[in-house]
């Protein structure tokens, strides 16, 4: 008896273990739900904005890439601090465009910043250590960012990707630890979504 009574004392507790476990492992939909949005949707047109280009052969002057790259692919990767993670970002950026330059990429990247001309100093620095050929740096005056464009105010860095001026990726991070180098190799695999089949 005593062993009939110990056995199912045992499976009850498994059950409820289980029960937790199971309770604890969000579904995919909620882990869907629960992740942080900023920045255009999906397929959604893109907007026009100006930036001050620090690099790349528009150095020193004020215009739109967004319209310059017309309905290329594009990255633009949004950032409002230059840490590691970023620098890591951006020089894997550079690379992709790089590699595919005979599809016509193109990439920038875009420091939001409410300090445009302390930004612009770090960018310089920045550029002159790297020397990207495939990633123009610039400044946005404004920490918030292009108003149409949506980036939220928790956003530490917002990667957009769009084709013939919809968006086809977006990637949203509240931290810069966020941005391993799984995510970034998560990032540049959505580069096929924009890129000429």
């Amino acid at each position: 008896m005593f062993k009939l009574v110990k056995s199912f004392f045992m499976f009850t507790l498994m059950c409820s273990l289980v029960g937790h476990v199971l309770a604890a492992e969000p579904t995919e939909q909620e882990a869907k739900s629960d992740a942080f949005v900023s920045g255009i949707p999906l397929d959604q047109p893109i907007d026009t904005f100006n930036v001050l280009a620090v690099s790349g052969p528009s150095k020193g002057r004020t215009l739109c890439y967004a319209c310059q790259y017309g309905g290329k692919p594009v990255i633009a990767v949004f950032f409002k601090k230059i840490d590691k993670p970023v620098v890591e970002l951006l020089a894997a950026v550079n690379e992709t465009a790089h590699s595919f330059e005979n599809k016509k990429l193109r990439a920038f990247g875009i420091y939001l910043t409410d300090e445009p001309d302390s930004a612009r100093s770090e960018l310089e620095k920045l550029a002159a250590e790297h020397g990207w050929e495939n990633l123009p740096l610039t400044v946005y005056d404004g920490e918030e960012g292009p108003v149409n464009y949506q980036i939220k105010d928790r956003a530490a860095v917002n990667v957009m990707m769009w084709v013939k001026a919809r968006v086809k990726a977006n990637h949203a991070y509240q931290s810069l630890d966020e941005l391993t180098k799984k995510e970034r190799q998560q990032i540049l695999q959505d580069t096929e979504k924009i890129l000429p089949q």
